[in-house]
């Protein structure tokens, strides 16, 4: 019995960064994100604008310093595709958008969602319509302390050798309040590794409840992995009484980004869009220039077999 729609898989992007021993080496999670706009193609699907989502210090860390690059790594079939991003102007700012507080640890880059097939990319978008929970909504749907969570994402760069092969975690929520929210976090218990950061958290369905709750019966989107708490436990030495070895340990808690943050990431370029197509205006994402395909300038492959997307059914 899966508790989770299989699919959800193909939404998540490895990033990676040049490595003298394996080549390339995942450092981080992404995954895949759709922005409704007021528009359907000619088989009367809705549109979206697709977005990869990853957490903030991954481009960028904790004194300013910009990445100047990664590389992108998504599924075809047999075996996966590298793309290499460009992630600076030639100015040396950030092609990639910022929440407007700095507290949000997210980053989003607009991709060209039209052309997967084009690439012949396996994949999958958590539309903003059909496969989140915001937590502004979790009292009223019942989603509260307790519940059961899953982790997606490459822990310790493990993603695969031919494919991305995605590690699945299970958690439970462990505070989600106001308090907390108001700084754009809440509390899983799970266990969170490095590579996890920006990889998606999935709610756990669940048939039964006691009474006076709600149960959930949908897996959807709830979040995006930040980072794992720790704490730093000391060895003194008995002969001198001064610290010899700190070690840092796992508490199993870890900050998520609630899926509300990415809406209001993203709303600046949704708002853009839709007054462009107002004006009769086509829709182009801020990396056109610089791209090629899905956001890339030049590409590399691990496989010699590819198969056309998975297409999503509107």
């Amino acid at each position: 019995m899966a508790l989770f729609p299989k699919q959800y898989l193909d939404a998540l992007v490895s990033i990676e960064v040049d490595d003298k021993e394996l080549s390339k080496k995942s450092i981080a999670s992404a995954f895949l994100y759709g922005a409704k706009i007021p528009l359907k193609d000619p088989q009367g699907r809705q549109r979206y604008l697709t977005f990869l989502i990853t957490n903030r210090h991954v481009f960028e860390d904790d004194k300013g310093n910009y990445r100047e690059k990664v590389y992108l790594r998504f599924n075809v079939q047999g075996g996966a595709k590298h793309y290499l991003m460009n992630l600076l102007d030639k100015q040396g700012k950030p092609i990639w958008l910022k929440h407007k507080s700095n507290k949000v640890d997210l980053a989003a880059i607009q991709l060209r969602g039209a052309v997967f097939g084009l690439e012949q990319i396996k994949y999958f978008i958590f539309t903003d319509d059909r496969y989140v929970y915001y937590a502004s909504q979790f009292e009223d749907i019942g989603i509260a302390p307790g519940d059961g969570v899953f982790m997606l994402g490459f822990p310790m760069g493990i993603r695969g050798k031919n494919k991305n092969c995605v590690i699945v975690r299970r958690g439970i929520i462990s505070r989600v309040d106001d308090e907390i929210l108001d700084d754009y976090y809440y509390f899983i218990d799970a266990s969170a590794y490095p590579g996890n950061s920006g990889g998606p958290v999935i709610l756990k369905p669940e048939a039964l409840a006691i009474s006076g709750t709600k149960s959930v019966s949908n897996s959807r989107l709830i979040g995006v992995v930040s980072k794992g708490l720790t704490y730093e436990d000391v060895a003194v030495s008995k002969q001198t009484g001064k610290p010899r070895i700190t070690f840092e340990e796992q508490t199993g808690l870890v900050a998520v980004v609630p899926v509300d943050a990415i809406s209001e990431l993203v709303k600046p370029v949704v708002e853009k869009t839709i007054e462009g197509l107002k004006k009769g205006e086509k829709i182009k994402t801020d990396t056109e220039k610089r791209i090629k395909g899905v956001p890339t300038a030049t590409s590399t492959t691990t496989t010699t077999k590819t198969t056309t997307a998975s297409s999503l059914k509107k």
